[in-house]
């Protein structure tokens, strides 16, 4: 398992406590929307095969909730090994040609969402905002010790032949 992908489910496993996940009825909806293919390279998505993810649009790190409004499809490709915390329309410009194949992907995505409403704020007890704050310094300081220890692991380790 890769830092990043670490880091997502420790921001998941926290986002989990305000959303819930995505239901079989939810996913459906998405899988038809998007026609099994990807929402950002348009690369067709066998389902069968388990290649297609729900990614999400802003991720869990910057507060992208995990509700359908902000969930596409996408390949394994995109979101398991190039998407991870960048900005969904930067990612996106990055996977198309040119601006027209740009502006139709995004104008696709941007009709997705205005299906659903935008969820409101969730507005945490002082208690409780103390405490995700500590959670997500835990996750800095996990960022931070996990590239300190990787650094002495390669510095130092010796492999037995």
């Amino acid at each position: 398992m890769s830092l990043s992908v670490a880091k997502n489910s420790m921001h998941r496993a926290i986002e989990d406590l305000f959303y819930r996940p995505l239901n079989n009825k939810e996913k459906d909806r998405i899988w038809r929307y998007f026609r099994s293919r990807c929402a950002y390279c348009n690369k067709r998505i066998d389902r069968s095969l388990r290649h297609g993810h729900m990614d999400h649009l802003d991720c869990s790190a910057n507060c992208g909730g995990n509700y359908i409004r902000n969930r596409v499809l996408a390949c394994k490709e995109c979101n398991g090994n190039e998407k991870r915390e960048v900005n969904w329309q930067n990612f996106l410009n990055s996977k198309c040609s040119d601006k027209e194949t740009f502006r139709k992907r995004r104008a696709k995505i941007l009709t997705w969402q205005r299906h659903f409403t935008r969820l409101s704020p969730i507005i945490l007890s002082p208690e409780a905002e103390k405490a995700k704050l500590t959670l997500d310094i835990a996750i800095k300081n996990f960022e931070r010790k996990f590239v300190q220890f990787r650094s002495l692991i390669r510095s130092s380790c010796i492999r037995c032949l």
